[in-house]
């Protein structure tokens, strides 16, 4: 089947796609789902049933704080509306009928649900959705959680696009939160903790951003009350994870098509880096 032509605005996103996977030596796929991730980021941010009830966290968030890795999916908090299945479904709907000339097309008919379940309770929902961009057919996956506390409040977050120099805006968690949901985790699950992308995540925010030591306070105080953990040191959860999940990290890394790095030694900054004394105000630089 030849290719699409130019005719058409579906017809030139294809082919700019494919374009644009060709120079930055990535899978058309993979940028392909990355647009139809961002073209629903844009008409959430465009209708008033997202705005601020849709908050983005997760992997896409990172993105933008520079902690990048490969996600096919969206994260966001729904707040200020009922945390009920045909709601959230009537959401997503508007949002992805919402018209925009980006070459496009979200199929609402054909959205699937799985409830999102955090210690077997319901904490959410898991939504499926086929996107078009000319012949080229795509699956969109959106989860949407409740209940989470954000400290301080979601702040506006400026999301770069694909086939344009300009960007647009949304809402997102603060930098304070994404790291102490991450550290809640990490305590948590202690030595058990097999998330490796969780401390290469804290790894990078840690050292890209300065950080303001009473708001990480108040957001890890916050975010453990709401999960019912003892603030504790990492120190004091973890023993030798560094070194025996080496092996794991080098392969999720290759999945990212990352070049290998010492998991112990990154390990070993984040361990440093996280006692209370040491919540910096400052980017904790990696020594060489």
């Amino acid at each position: 089947m030849p290719n699409p032509t130019r005719d058409t605005t579906a017809g030139r996103v294809y082919n700019d796609l494919r374009n644009l996977a060709r120079r930055t030596g990535r899978s058309t796929d993979e940028i392909m789902v990355e647009y139809i991730l961002e073209r629903f980021l844009y008409r959430m941010g465009l209708s008033p049933v997202g705005g601020r009830h849709f908050i983005l966290k997760g992997g896409l968030l990172l993105a933008q704080f520079g902690a990048r890795r490969m996600t096919r999916d969206i994260d966001i908090l729904g707040r200020a509306f009922p945390n009920d299945e045909a709601e959230i479904i009537r959401r997503v709907a508007i949002i992805a009928t919402t018209e925009v000339d980006d070459g496009v097309t979200f199929d609402p008919s054909t959205l699937k649900t799985v409830p999102i379940r955090a210690d077997e309770e319901y904490n959410g929902l898991r939504l499926t959705m086929l996107a078009t961009i000319a012949r080229a057919l795509l699956k969109l996956q959106l989860d949407i959680s409740f209940g989470d506390p954000v400290t301080p409040e979601p702040q506006i977050i400026n999301y770069p696009q694909q086939l344009s120099a300009d960007s647009f805006q949304i809402f997102g968690y603060p930098l304070a939160t994404v790291i102490a949901e991450k550290l809640s985790t990490a305590v948590s699950l202690g030595d058990l903790n097999t998330r490796e992308r969780d401390y290469a995540d804290l790894y990078r925010l840690v050292t890209l951003h300065t950080l303001d030591g009473g708001e990480l306070t108040e957001a890890l105080t916050s975010t453990a009350r709401h999960r019912g953990i003892p603030l504790r040191t990492l120190t004091s959860s973890i023993t030798d994870i560094g070194e025996r999940r080496q092996s794991s990290y080098t392969a999720w890394l290759r999945r990212q098509g990352t070049a290998a790095s010492g998991y112990p030694d990154l390990f070993t900054h984040v361990m440093h880096w996280s006692q209370p004394s040491r919540i910096p105000s400052s980017p904790m630089r990696p020594s060489h």
